[in-house]
Formats: structure tokens, sequence, C-alpha cells
């Protein structure tokens, strides 16, 4: 990418403005007594391609916005930013009706990258965090901090990105990033687990540490400890053979119990078939008693008609005629 030009524009009739500042070919060299305005100039090359620059109060109410006109492969794009607290960022190709507006950081480092044929891949941050790079990041490999700039020769508003200097370097050059975000993802959540469980073992470690002061251990020897173990072993053997054998003993009461039911359904049945019996001669014992009132009547009914031939033997007697006939006929009948 090339520079070609810079203009400044000024704001309202009392503004501050330049003429169209042609670049040279090669080296171009601005001089001015202190004061001229020099520096705002120079700021105003990476202003205008979003880095970010603060100006004075004054510049920014008699400037209203900086355009810089660059080439690259053959062909020449207008960046225009207002000097406004506001990110604002129109850029337009020539011959090319069509603007683009960028409203952060972000957007336009994206759009420059893929210009200048740069994809750049997600890197790490200080805190092991995903970023990728900006111009404000990587501009200050070409572009030097008049304050700093024989100091530092890469001075960034900010340093957030793991190996800042050596990521933007190897950007520029194309090589794949040192501490690139996908390759580290792993080692960083394992890292991030690990973390977790030391932090576990810290708060474990307290626990115990309070648990001890707070009981006798630090007073009771091994041997004390080995003594107490072997009690405790015993005791555990003498309550699981009274287990046992409290196991075998309800195994012989459930099989007498079991025994003593079979028993009980037996004697059951058996008073039930007797009671059946019973049942069988008490109906033979009535049917007799029935047949012996039948002959009993009978032997009655036999003995009256006989008497009649006492009182009156005589053949032919009409005596009790009808009534024995009449008597006889209901004895009959019943």
């Amino acid at each position: 990418m090339k520079l070609v030009k810079l203009k400044i524009h000024p704001s309202g009739k009392d503004g501050w403005g330049s003429k169209d500042l042609v670049f040279a070919s090669d080296i171009t060299q601005l001089y001015g007594p202190n004061g001229a305005g020099k520096t705002p100039v120079i700021h105003s090359i990476a202003f205008a391609l979003g880095y970010p620059v603060r100006y004075r109060d004054d510049i920014m109410a008699k400037c209203s916005s900086a355009s810089l006109t660059v080439e690259h492969e053959g062909e020449f794009f207008i960046f225009e930013r207002s000097f406004s607290d506001k990110f604002h960022i129109e850029v337009s190709e020539r011959g090319s009706n069509e603007t683009r507006i960028f409203y952060n950081e972000k957007e336009i480092s994206e759009y420059l990258f893929s210009r200048l044929g740069l994809s750049p891949l997600a890197l790490t941050t200080n805190k092991n965090e995903p970023t990728y790079p900006y111009i404000s990041t990587f501009l200050p490999l070409f572009y030097i901090d008049q304050d700093a700039g024989y100091t530092s020769a890469y001075k960034p508003p900010s340093s957030f990105i793991k190996d800042q200097y050596a990521e933007m370097i190897r950007l520029g050059i194309g090589i794949a990033p040192k501490h690139s975000f996908e390759a580290k993802r792993f080692l960083i959540e394992k890292k991030r687990e690990l973390d977790l469980v030391n932090i576990q073992i810290v708060n474990t470690q307290d626990f115990i540490l309070k648990l001890e002061e707070q009981s006798d251990v630090d007073n009771i020897s091994a041997a004390e400890l080995e003594d107490e173990l072997e009690q405790l072993r015993d005791e555990f053997e003498e309550l699981r053979n009274s287990f046992d054998a409290t196991n075998d003993a309800d195994y012989v009461l459930q099989r007498l119990i079991r025994e003593k039911q079979g028993e009980r359904l037996n004697l059951s049945a058996a008073i039930k078939d007797l009671e059946s019996r019973v049942s069988g001669f008490n109906k033979i014992k009535d049917e007799i008693e029935i047949e012996i009132n039948t002959l009993s009547l009978n032997e009655e009914s036999r003995r009256l008609f006989s008497s009649f031939k006492d009182i009156c033997a005589t053949p032919g007697c009409g005596l009790f005629t009808s009534s024995s006939d009449s008597y006889g006929k209901n004895l009959l009948y019943l």
C-alpha cells in the first residue's frame, strides 16, 4: 500500500485545513517551525486508517475530517475520517460510486486486512482469551510514535495480545501465529481444569487442618491408633458372627412356622370334613324321626279303629257309623 496524498478539511469558515499534501515516491519530508502543525498532519495519516489518535481540543473543534488517498495493486482508495468522538470512516474507490462506512475499529481492521491479503487468525490474549489483531496493533510496525519513537520501535496504544510484537511481525510476513487460540484452546481448557483441581486440593487441605485443630489427633500416637483399629476390627467380627447366628435362628423359626401353618391347614380340612359328615348324620336322624312319628300315628289309628269293634261288636250295628267313617277319612287324609 502506497500513500498518495493527504488533506485536512476545515470545520466552518474559521476552521483549519490544508491543501492536498502529495507524498513523494520514495521519501517525503515535512518541515516547519515548532507549533506549525506538523505533528497533527503526521498523526492524520494513521488516524484516517482507523488508528486511535488523541488530538487537542482546538484541533477537534477547528477540523472536520482528514482524507487520505492510497494506492494498492493499481487501485486508488480514499479514506475519510471525521474529527469526532464517534468512530466514523468512509472508504470510496476511485472510479466507483460505492462508499463503505465503518463505525468501529474492528470493522475497518477486517476490511484493511482483507485488502492487504492478510488472513489474521484468532490469537491469545494475556488472559488466555481469544482475540483478533486490530489496526492499532498492526500499524505501529510501520508508524513510529513521535514521543516514544526513539526509545521503542513498536509502541501501540495497548498491548493485550500475548507476545504481541512477535505476532504482528508474523502476521506481516505471512507466518503462522505463535500463540494461535485454536491451537492453545485445549491447553487453556486443561489449564483451567488443573487450576480448579488445585483450588479443590487447597480447600481440602484447609478443611483437614481445621479438623485437626478441632480434634486430638496430634496427641495420639501411631501405636494407640493401631490398638484402637484392632479393637474395632474385633468388634466388627463379633457383630458379623452375631449377625450370622441371628440369620440361622431366623431361618429355623421360619421353617417351623411354615410346618405349623401346614399342619393348621390339614386340621382345618379335617374339621370341615367332619362337619360335613355330622351335617349328613343330622339329616338322616331327622328323616328317621319323621318315619317314627308317622309309624306312631298309624299305630294310634289302628287301635282307634279296633276300639270301635269292641263297643259295637254286633254285626250291622249302626252306632257311630257316620262318625267313625268321617273320623277314618280324616285320619286317612292326614
